[in-house]
C-alpha cells in the first residue's frame, strides 16, 4: 500500500500510531513521541548522539534502540562509548563539527535493524528472556553511561541538550555484537 503517496491523512497518521504493534523510527525524530504517548513500543534505529539522550522518555518497558556507530575517518575501528561521549562533547551535536573532528557515522545494517525488530517483537509478546550475559553486559553499559553522565553534568554543553543518558534500553542483540562499546 502506498500510504504516504496516495492515502496520507493527518487523522490516519495518528490512528496508525495509536494502534500499531510497534513503531520503528530512524534517528531521534520527534514523531516517535506520538506513538509513545499512546503507549506503543518504539524501536529507534540509527540513533545519534546516544550518550546525551534523545529528547524523550521511555514510555513502555519494551522500548529499545540501536545507535549508529562512530568511527574516526583515518581509523579502522569504532569508537567506544567513552570515546563517543568525548566526541559528543567536543562536537556539541553539530554534524559539521563531528566532521571537523574527523568522525564519521556508520548507519545500522539491515541485519542489525532486523535483529532489533525481532527482539522488540519478542519483548512485546513476552517471549524475550535476557540471558545472564545480556544482563551483565547491560549493567556494564549502564555503569559506563552513569559515570559519563556524572562527568557531563559538570559540562557547559549539557545546556545544549536534554542531558542524561538515552532513556531507552540498548538492544541486547546489538550490544552482544558490539562489545567494543564497553572498552576503555
Amino acid at each position: 500500500i502506498d500510504y504516504a503517496g496516495k492515502y496520507a491523512d493527518d487523522f490516519m497518521d495518528i490512528f496508525l500510531m495509536a494502534n500499531c504493534k510497534l513503531m520503528i523510527v530512524g534517528g531521534g525524530s520527534g514523531i516517535f513521541e506520538l506513538a509513545s504517548s499512546f503507549g506503543r513500543p518504539v524501536l529507534l534505529v540509527n540513533l545519534v548522539p546516544y550518550t546525551f539522550g534523545c529528547g524523550g522518555d521511555c514510555y513502555t518497558e519494551n522500548d529499545i534502540y540501536i545507535p549508529k556507530k562512530l568511527m574516526y575517518k583515518n581509523g579502522n575501528s569504532y569508537l567506544s562509548l567513552r570515546e563517543v561521549a568525548d566526541v559528543d562533547k567536543r562536537s556539541m551535536h553539530n554534524g559539521i563539527i563531528y566532521d571537523k573532528n574527523g568522525v564519521e557515522f556508520v548507519d545500522n545494517t539491515s541485519i542489525e535493524i532486523l535483529e532489533a525488530a525481532k527482539e522488540i517483537l519478542d519483548r512485546i509478546d513476552g517471549k524475550w528472556r535476557d540471558t545472564e550475559d545480556d544482563i551483565k553486559l547491560y549493567q556494564q553499559y549502564e555503569l559506563i553511561l552513569a559515570s559519563l553522565n556524572c562527568n557531563l553534568k559538570k559540562d557547559i554543553y549539557k545546556y545544549l541538550w536534554g542531558g542524561g543518558a538515552v532513556p531507552r534500553r540498548i538492544a541486547a542483540s546489538y550490544l552482544r555484537k558490539n562489545l567494543y562499546l564497553l572498552s576503555d
